[in-house]
């Protein structure tokens, strides 16, 4: 994990706008997004994830049942 000098992480944080930004930087890794996803929720110290689900960056999304 990165710290400042004061010691303190380094928190970066994604914002709404930079959703599909994101998306098509993880599709062009060609690594599994729940992989990705996986590493990413680690490296997020307990505050950080839990004010992202105070602010809905980490909502639920309804998924879509497959075609039959």
């Amino acid at each position: 994990m990165m710290e400042q000098s004061s010691g303190k992480p380094i928190v970066f944080r994604a914002e709404r706008a930079d959703k599909e930004h994101l998306a098509r930087l993880v599709a062009s890794t060609g690594i599994d997004s729940s992989k990705i996803m996986r590493i990413a929720l680690r490296l997020l110290t307990r505050e950080t994830l839990l004010k992202a689900v105070d602010d809905g960056v980490l909502a639920e999304t309804p998924q879509q049942e497959p075609a039959a």
